[in-house]
């Protein structure tokens, strides 16, 4: 499968990254939201790295660099992206085979769509209620025993949360599927939408895995928007809140599509201490003999003043030491 046609490419080019100075209005909104800690993260991705020493020959070390991992990151949605691709690769093949075979049985893309305010603040009630509505949806239309899923939460380019999901079930009616779709709704304090479903293509894993913001017929980009769709997706400490999946699997996918680790093997010898087999030596931490805690390195002047300058009720995601 080629997936040299990330979508993310339509605004950012690999090595590309949400820094202050370049994308400022990105950075003001998490200013405004009160996620100082995501706009730190995302500013100093990759500005630091990490020292890995070799458990073969003790004097061959590496430095890799800390990334975010933050979902809007280009460079780190970038790299999520190809792994995701090849990790529910099989499902195209799944695919493949019950289209070979026949029957009513078949993978089946599907969107679900709910009404939605022109400009959203908070996008994270509507990305719990819009994932425990799907979640209701399938167990009311599938069997979890014999039925598996793939969803995936996105925003729209007019700011519409949205899920593609792809199923593989049995043929289910229009007019039943929206019932239970408009039930679901209900349910879980959403307006009335819509629920569309067409079987499963070739690339259909690439619209799944893409980037949480979709690019498509759009010129330019709305940085607030993908501020805004960061800090819902993400957790904080300082309150107790757990982040909010933007892929999940349900029924008999569950658990089928494990992560693949990557193995890099020590650059020097090549040997089998591989980098996920390194050992870390945090005395030794440090890049122009500045120190860093939790990852993030202190050495960025830009951010110095403004990290010391933050209101106490931040104090829950301090990195500093």
């Amino acid at each position: 499968m080629n997936v040299s046609d990330c979508r993310i490419d339509t605004w950012f080019p690999p090595g590309a990254y949400l820094r202050e100075n370049r994308y400022p209005a990105f950075h003001r909104e998490l200013f405004k939201l009160g996620r100082y800690d995501l706009s730190w993260k995302m500013d100093a991705c990759c500005c630091s790295a990490q020292r890995l020493d070799c458990w073969s020959i003790l004097r061959h070390m590496a430095f890799v660099p800390v990334a975010c991992h933050r979902r809007t990151c280009p460079e780190c949605s970038r790299r999520r992206y190809h792994e995701d691709v090849s990790r529910y690769l099989p499902i195209e093949r799944i695919a493949e085979h019950l289209d070979h075979i026949g029957g009513a049985r078949r993978i089946r893309f599907w969107t679900f769509t709910c009404c939605h305010p022109p400009i959203i603040n908070d996008y994270r009630p509507w990305f719990l209620n819009l994932t425990k509505a799907v979640r209701s949806w399938f167990h009311s239309t599938h069997d979890s025993s014999l039925d598996g899923g793939l969803f995936s939460l996105e925003v729209g380019v007019k700011g519409g949360p949205h899920i593609h999901a792809l199923i593989s079930g049995p043929f289910l009616s229009v007019n039943f599927c929206s019932l239970k779709w408009s039930n679901a709704l209900k349910r879980h304090d959403l307006p009335r939408g819509n629920v569309d479903v067409e079987l499963s293509r070739p690339g259909s894993i690439l619209e799944l895995v893409c980037y949480p913001l979709d690019p498509d017929k759009v010129v330019g980009l709305d940085e607030t928007l993908l501020a805004r769709i960061e800090s819902g997706f993400s957790g904080s400490r300082a309150v107790h809140q757990p982040s909010i999946r933007r892929q999940w699997t349900m029924g008999t996918w569950s658990g089928a599509f494990p992560l693949k680790l990557s193995s890099k093997p020590c650059p020097d010898c090549l040997s089998d201490g591989h980098i996920s087999g390194m050992t870390i030596d945090h005395d030794r931490d440090c890049i122009h003999n500045k120190g860093y805690q939790r990852n993030w390195f202190i050495d960025h002047p830009d951010r110095w003043k403004k990290a010391h300058d933050r209101p106490s009720s931040s104090k829950g995601n301090d990195i500093f030491t």
